[in-house]
């Protein structure tokens, strides 16, 4: 699937599918929004699915980004050894 959000009626897949990148970079900041605020719990199911539209995407530059964010929220979760995960996967993107 381009896209793992709820989706609001009236929105069809394809119209989501164009809109991705767009779709993105809006969960993105939402996710930014609460880690600044120190809600990670929010945060990181949101760099997820940034992550899941970078991959069907094939944006390497996003997909790494992504991963980027969800290690600083790992680090800030105290979970170093997911960060370090997330920061080797960043290192080469898939």
């Amino acid at each position: 699937p381009v896209l793992a959000v709820d989706q609001k009626p009236g929105l069809d897949e394809a119209h989501v599918a164009v809109r991705a990148p767009e779709v993105a970079a809006a969960l993105n900041a939402l996710a930014q929004f609460h880690r600044s605020g120190g809600d990670l719990s929010l945060a990181r199911p949101l760099y997820e699915q940034v992550l899941t539209i970078a991959r069907d995407l094939g944006d390497r530059e996003s997909i790494g980004i992504a991963l980027l964010n969800l290690a600083m929220v790992a680090v800030g979760s105290g979970k170093e050894d997911q960060a370090r995960a997330h920061l080797k996967d960043a290192l080469m993107p898939t």
